[in-house]
C-alpha cells in the first residue's frame, strides 16, 4: 500500500476494512485532529459521507441509517467535547439495539492532563452505553498494521451481534494530521500487500443466531395447547427481523393480538386478530375484568401504550413468556415468568410446527366486539366533531387515511406516538413506521427521520411536535441543502402538550410556565428563510388538502398543524371518558 504518512495509512487502512466489512455510511463533523480520518473516507469510492456541522445531529443521522439498513453507521468526530455530543443518540441505540460506530479522534498521550488545546478525558466518556470500547495506540511502526484491520473486525462484530448498539473506538494522532509525505519503513506495508491485493475483508465475520432448544420448545408448545384465554403482545421488533414467520404464528394461535404502532403488525393480512385500538379499551377498569388472560406471550420491546402495561400489573397472568433475541430485562411489571432469549422467526416457525391451527374462539370474540364498539363510538364523535374542534387524534386519523403505502412514517415520542397507537388501527404492509423508543427523549427526531430516508432511499414522513422540531432546528438546514425527501409534519400546539394528560396539570399557574412551557413561535418564516415548501392548517378540512400537496413536493417541506392545547386535551378525555359510559360489558 501508498500512503503519504503513517497517520495516513492507518486513517485509510480503518476505513478500508469498515468498507470491506459492509460499513459505508460515514456521518463526519468537521475537524482538525480527525484529518486522517476524515481524508481516508473522502478518497475512498465506495464510502457514502455526510458532513454535519453539529455532532448532536450528526449522530440521531447516522442512528436513522443503522435503523434503516440494519447495518453499522459510522460517525467521525475531533477531539475534544465534540464527541460528548453523541451521547444523546448512543443513549438511543443502546437503549433500542441499533449498531453505531464512534471513530473519535484524540491528542497522543504525552498531551493527556497537560492543560493542552481540546483535551479532554476521552476513554470511557460513553462507557455505560457501548457494547464495547478500545483506546487505539497512536500510529507507530511498533503496532503491527494487522491489529487495526482485526480491531475494525471486532468493532463490526460487537456493534452488531449478540445484541447491536454502540461501539467507541479512540483513535488518537500526532502531527502531521494533513497527508504531507513522510516515509513509511518499506517492510511495514509490505506485510499488507495480500490483503490489499484482496476485496475480502481481513477477518471474515460469520454471526450466527441464537437458537432456541427443541426440548424447550416441545414444553412451550405444551403449556400453549392448554391455554383458552391467551393474548399476545407485538412490541418494536429488532431491524431485519422476518415478519412472515411471526404472522403464522398469530395465525395458528388464534388469539386476541396486541401490536403496537411500530411492530409493523398492523397489517391487513392479521385483521381478524387484531385488536384495534386497545389503548382506549383498557382506559376504564370496568372493561377489564372479562378481558384478564391466563398467559401472555410477548414478542420485541416493550409496548407504548401506559394503559397496556397497567392493566397487566393490575391483572396479573399466571404466565407470561417473553421471546427477544437481545439479553437486556424488557420486564418494567416485574411478571416475566419464562424469558427465551432466541431468534423470534426461528422461535416462531418451531413453535407453528408443534401446533394445530385454532378453532373460532369466544375469547378472540369479547375483545374484538369490545374494540369494535370503542372504534365505532370514537369514529362517530371524532366526524360529529370536526367542524367545532380539530384536535391531534383528527390529524392522525387523517394522516393515516393519505399517506400512501410505499413510504416511511417516523413518529415523535410525547403525543405523536401516544396519538398513532391510539387512532392507527391498520396500514398497509410496505409502510414502514419507526420511532425513537428506546430512551424515548425528544431530541434528535428530524435527524433520525432524514437517516431513514436516505438509508432506505423512500420518501419519510415526520410526524413530531413543535419542542421537539425546537430541539433539532439545525437538522432543518441539512435538509434545505441535501433536498432530503422529508416532510416534517409538526404539530405545533405552542407548548408541551403532554402535561396536559399528567395530575401536574392542576397545579396552576405554575403549569405554565414550567410545564407547558408556551412559546410564540411558527415556523413558516423559518421555511422561508430556508426556501423549504411550506402549508399550514389548522382545519380537518385544510389538514386534508395540506397534506397531498405537501406530500407531491417530493423534497423536504414543513406542513405547520395548529391546534390549540387546552382544547385538544379536553376534546380527548371527554372522549376517554366517554368511552367509559358506554354500556358495561358482562364480567
Amino acid at each position: 500500500m501508498e500512503a503519504a504518512n503513517l497517520n495516513a495509512l492507518w486513517g485509510e487502512l480503518i476505513v478500508e476494512e469498515l468498507y470491506r466489512q459492509g460499513v459505508c455510511h460515514v456521518v463526519i463533523s468537521p475537524g482538525s485532529r480527525s484529518t486522517p480520518l476524515t481524508v481516508a473516507v473522502a478518497r475512498h469510492s465506495g464510502m457514502r459521507s455526510f458532513i454535519f456541522h453539529d455532532e448532536r445531529a450528526g449522530g440521531f443521522f447516522a442512528l436513522g441509517l443503522a435503523r434503516a439498513t440494519a447495518r453499522p453507521a459510522c460517525l467521525i468526530c475531533t477531539s475534544g467535547s465534540a464527541g460528548a455530543h453523541y451521547l444523546p443518540a448512543l443513549v438511543e441505540a443502546h437503549m433500542d439495539g441499533v449498531p453505531l460506530l464512534v471513530l473519535q479522534a484524540d491528542r497522543p498521550p504525552e498531551l493527556q492532563e497537560t492543560g493542552a488545546n481540546q483535551t479532554v478525558p476521552q476513554t470511557g466518556m460513553f462507557s455505560p452505553y457501548l457494547r464495547w470500547q478500545m483506546a487505539l495506540p497512536a500510529p507507530s511502526t511498533q503496532v503491527l498494521p494487522e491489529m487495526i484491520l482485526t480491531t475494525v473486525a471486532q468493532a463490526v462484530q460487537r456493534a452488531l451481534h449478540p445484541w447491536p448498539g454502540p461501539v467507541h473506538l479512540n483513535c488518537p494522532f500526532r502531527e502531521p494530521l494533513a497527508p504531507e509525505p513522510a516515509p513509511i519503513p518499506r517492510d511495514y506495508t509490505a506485510r499488507l500487500e495480500e490483503w490489499a491485493s484482496r476485496k475480502e475483508p481481513f477477518t471474515h465475520l460469520t454471526l450466527g443466531q441464537l437458537l432456541p432448544d427443541a426440548e424447550e420448545l416441545d414444553r412451550l408448545a405444551l403449556q400453549l395447547k392448554g391455554i383458552s384465554r391467551g393474548l399476545v403482545i407485538m412490541g418494536r421488533l429488532p431491524a431485519g427481523t422476518p415478519r412472515q414467520p411471526l404472522v403464522a404464528l398469530l395465525k395458528t394461535l388464534g388469539w386476541p393480538v396486541l401490536a403496537d404502532v411500530v411492530s409493523g403488525l398492523r397489517i391487513p393480512e392479521l385483521t381478524p386478530w387484531l385488536v384495534a385500538g386497545y389503548d382506549w379499551l383498557l382506559a376504564h377498569r370496568e372493561w377489564q375484568t372479562s378481558l384478564v388472560p391466563e398467559l401472555v406471550l410477548h414478542f420485541g420491546a416493550a409496548p407504548t401504550s401506559k394503559r397496556l402495561l397497567q392493566f397487566l400489573n393490575r391483572h396479573r397472568p399466571r404466565h407470561y413468556v417473553m421471546v427477544n433475541p437481545f439479553p437486556q430485562r424488557i420486564d418494567p411489571n416485574h411478571q416475566v415468568s419464562w424469558r427465551i432469549v432466541a431468534d423470534m422467526a426461528t422461535v416462531a416457525e418451531a413453535l407453528v410446527q408443534r401446533l394445530a391451527p385454532a378453532d373460532a374462539s369466544p375469547w378472540l370474540q369479547i375483545w374484538k366486539e369490545r374494540a369494535e364498539a370503542v372504534r365505532r363510538f370514537v369514529s362517530q364523535n371524532l366526524k360529529q366533531a370536526e367542524q367545532s374542534v380539530f384536535s391531534e387524534l383528527h390529524a392522525v386519523s387523517h394522516l393515516s387515511a393519505l399517506l400512501p403505502g410505499a413510504i416511511g412514517l417516523f413518529l415523535g415520542s410525547s403525543m405523536p406516538i401516544r396519538d398513532a397507537d391510539m387512532m392507527l388501527t391498520s396500514h398497509p404492509q410496505e409502510l414502514t413506521i419507526t420511532a425513537n423508543r428506546g430512551a424515548s427523549g425528544i431530541d434528535g427526531h428530524l435527524a433520525t427521520a432524514a437517516g431513514l430516508a436516505v438509508g432506505s432511499g423512500r420518501p419519510v414522513v415526520a410526524f413530531i411536535g413543535d419542542l421537539a422540531l425546537l430541539h433539532d432546528l439545525n437538522t432543518l438546514t441539512a435538509l434545505a441543502r441535501h433536498r432530503w425527501p422529508v416532510l416534517v409534519v409538526v404539530i405545533n400546539n405552542h407548548g408541551g402538550g403532554i402535561f396536559h394528560f399528567l395530575p401536574i396539570e392542576k397545579f396552576s399557574p405554575l403549569f405554565e410556565t414550567y410545564f407547558a412551557t408556551p412559546h410564540e413561535l411558527n415556523f413558516a418564516q423559518l421555511a422561508d428563510w430556508l426556501n423549504l415548501p411550506y402549508r399550514g392548517c389548522c382545519t380537518s378540512t385544510s389538514f386534508k388538502q395540506a397534506l397531498p400537496e405537501a406530500l407531491s413536493t417530493g423534497g423536504p417541506a414543513i406542513l405547520e398543524v395548529e391546534i390549540d392545547r387546552k382544547q385538544n386535551s379536553a376534546f380527548i378525555k371527554k372522549l376517554i371518558d366517554g368511552v367509559g359510559s358506554l354500556n358495561k360489558p358482562a364480567s
